[in-house]
């Protein structure tokens, strides 16, 4: 189908009108992200945002908009069920580490 088409309009238009509030980010200290991670802060989508991983984003590095928006959590990812992190109820969850 090409680019522009009905269809990818209206899977698009769909995508606008979900309203996600919080977001779960694995692996937020490598390029990726914290391209991503700052993306997720500066939108008005996410209303919270949980950065977990072997280490955590410096306070000083994070954008202004973080402070009340953000959670940081170092993990064992070898001890992952004693993360917490299912109780966090996120509405999606993204994974930037390898």
């Amino acid at each position: 189908m090409p680019c522009g088409s009905h269809r990818e309009t209206t899977t698009h238009s769909k995508l606008n009108h979900v309203r996600f509030t919080a977001a779960l980010i694995l692996g937020a200290t490598g390029q990726t992200g914290r391209h991503l991670l700052s993306e997720l802060i500066a939108s008005p989508t996410f209303t919270r945002v949980c950065e977990a991983g072997r280490r955590v984003t410096p306070a000083e590095e994070l954008p202004a908009q973080a402070s009340g928006k953000i959670e940081q959590k170092v993990i064992d990812f070898e001890r992952l069920e004693e993360a917490g992190l299912k109780e966090g109820q996120w509405d999606v969850v993204f994974i930037a580490c390898v």
